[in-house]
């Protein structure tokens, strides 16, 4: 039978712990009241089901006092394990706030729901998400312990959580590399750099680009294209990661295809010459919020969010510097008649490729405006924490325990 999987995500601000509890061994342990109810996330068995797993989850701090979390969202997906096929789970999170009397690096984690009832039944517990340890991918997930039934005490004995010692240099360090691995693994955002500066030494004359127009004219175009990029990109990031604005990553996806587009025409014949450093200021902002959903996710303080920002941008700029740099050799070719048909083709072939990514996104974001009825989706109040993108590596663990 599957078994539950608590994945932690720590910052200064507390503990957010998401949760994939298996559903039929739930409705086990549920009250038969709300266990026999199709629909468990309808009032009054939603309130009913938080009631539930905050009383049957609690964080014990060093000086003993004990904290009850808040439920923040709970959803039903479906899971599929290799030895029972496919089954429904709850993914539930709920937030543990940091206070004088507990530290969210170090405490002691009580948790008996279902096992309180189907005593062969087992939480694995693991830290997915802590900036200042520099854990910021799913790559880097530690395995904590295991919560299970004791039947010499008859009781489900607390495990405790401690975070390694970490800084938040270490944080800023591994938020720089996110950012430059962004964009170095980022195609698309990489594509439309191209597409605009490879029109950065040309000047427009007559309506047609003409050949090189010197390294000086040059660097200054490439600099403003590139700081007005990451100005827009800054901007976005800040919103993005503060959840001042909800746009649906579908949308954004398309756009960024459809800015693609938009500049290779240009780079095949002037559209807005001169005026490059403001597309890119503007398409920058949409690239920005398709990379903000990374730092959203981190559920840090507004502080720690602030340095995250700070720092995906070192990251993105630098990665931008050395795909300019990449680009020296082939802008240098500009020099030689040549280049204006090498120009029209490989722009060419980037419209035809962000023109198949602007439809291929585009089903996905007619797709998802449908509702589901095999997978409903997360609710709308679930905030951002630690992902459950980890599950699969977690359930294999499990089975070999």
């Amino acid at each position: 039978m599957p078994n539950t999987v608590i994945a932690a995500s720590i910052n200064d601000g507390g503990v957010v712990l998401d949760l994939a509890i298996p559903l039929p061994e739930l409705r086990l342990a549920l009250p038969a009241a709300i266990a026999k109810t199709a629909d468990l996330l309808s009032e009054p068995q939603r309130s009913a089901l938080s009631a539930y797993l905050s009383a049957h989850c609690s964080a014990q701090s060093a000086s003993g006092a004990m904290h009850r979390p808040i439920v923040t969202s709970l959803a039903v997906w479906e899971a599929r394990d290799d030895n029972v096929g496919v089954y429904q789970e709850l993914r539930a999170r709920m937030f543990f706030p940091a206070s004088d009397d507990f530290n969210p690096r170090d405490f002691q984690l009580k948790y008996d729901a279902v096992i309180h009832q189907v005593p062969n039944h087992f939480a694995l517990v693991q830290i997915t998400r802590d900036f200042r340890a520099g854990m910021l991918s799913d790559d880097r997930t530690v395995d904590v312990g295991v919560i299970r039934f004791d039947f010499a005490r008859n009781d489900s004995p607390p495990l405790r959580l401690t975070a390694a010692s970490a800084s938040l240099w270490t944080g800023f360090r591994s938020v720089v590399t996110l950012g430059f691995h962004h964009v170095a693994t980022g195609f698309d955002h990489v594509l439309f750099l191209i597409t605009l500066l490879i029109v950065a030494p040309l000047r427009e004359i007559d309506g047609r680009w003409s050949l090189f127009q010197g390294w000086q004219y040059a660097a200054r175009r490439f600099l403003r294209i590139s700081l007005a990029f990451t100005a827009g990109h800054s901007v976005a990031l800040l919103v993005g990661a503060y959840e001042l604005i909800p746009i649906p990553r579908a949308a954004i996806e398309v756009l960024i295809a459809a800015s693609i587009v938009i500049a290779a025409l240009h780079a095949i014949r002037p559209l807005f010459a001169g005026r490059e450093w403001l597309v890119a200021a503007v398409f920058g902002t949409v690239h920005g919020f398709a990379f903000s959903e990374s730092l959203a996710e981190l559920a840090l303080t507004p502080w720690i969010r602030a340095v995250a920002v700070g720092g995906f941008n070192v990251g993105v700029e630098g990665a931008q510097l050395v795909a300019m740099a990449c680009a020296v050799p082939l802008l240098a070719a500009s020099r030689f008649r040549f280049f204006h048909a090498l120009r029209v083709w490989m722009m060419v072939a980037a419209t035809v490729v962000a023109g198949a990514w602007m439809v291929e996104r585009g089903q996905v974001l007619i797709a998802s405006q449908v509702p589901r009825t095999a997978e409903p989706a997360l609710s709308a109040n679930t905030g951002q924490g630690a992902p459950l993108a980890c599950k699969e590596s977690a359930r294999a663990c499990v089975h070999s325990l």
